[in-house]
């Protein structure tokens, strides 16, 4: 495995060529939508726990990576999809074995654009930090550190400096060569996926 994770496209080309160790980076990039997701239904730890399992599975023994075309759907909206549908299996069958408990209508159907906006903010963090992988293969290690200590570290350029063993100026320049690729790649994720509308806002 590559020391970062891959842009989604790549993982899902690698699982869909047979690379067996993508998986694992399939389940580390995924969860935690998976378990927003659940969260959001009002599901404690252990019942989101069961609902990550259960979407995991379907991904791995029906290999619905496999059958996924991305001419017919994006992965975010596929990916919901199947989430939803989880979530609303899991709880019918369990309003079936407990029917004493009080629980708000079951929607009969997932709904893709409900599963979007549910989990938007989700999507967007975990499509950040394929920005910021993607950015981070992209430079020197130097000078990605420089520009994560002081955009989103919070450290001061001299403070970076000091930290790296370089001086003030190259910690300005790459920071300033790192915010510039990143909003490329942003505008490139965006240009892809118009509705996710990410965005990054220098704070340092």
């Amino acid at each position: 495995m590559s020391n970062y994770p891959s842009t989604h496209k790549t993982l899902l080309e690698k699982i869909q060529a047979g690379d067996e160790v993508s998986w694992q980076e399939f389940y580390d990039r995924y969860s935690p939508v998976i378990r927003r997701g659940a969260a959001a239904y009002g599901l404690n730890e252990h019942d989101t726990e069961e609902v990550l399992q259960e979407v995991m599975l379907k991904f791995f023994q029906h290999q619905l990576v496999m059958k996924y075309d991305a001419q017919k759907a994006r992965f975010r909206t596929y990916f919901n999809q199947v989430l939803m549908s989880c979530i609303f299996d899991f709880l019918r069958d369990r309003k079936k074995r407990f029917p004493e408990v009080n629980m708000e209508k079951i929607p009969e159907e997932p709904v893709p654009a409900e599963a979007d906006k549910l989990f938007l903010e989700e999507w967007q963090n975990q499509m950040l930090q394929e920005a910021l992988d993607q950015l981070r293969g992209q430079v020197k290690e130097e000078t990605f550190l420089a520009f994560h200590l002081t955009a989103f570290q919070g450290k001061s350029a001299p403070d970076a400096a000091r930290f790296l063993n370089v001086d003030v100026e190259t910690v300005y320049v790459a920071k300033s060569r790192c915010v510039t690729r990143l909003q490329e790649i942003i505008r490139s994720i965006n240009r892809e996926d118009p509705e996710l509308n990410l965005k990054w806002k220098q704070e340092h």
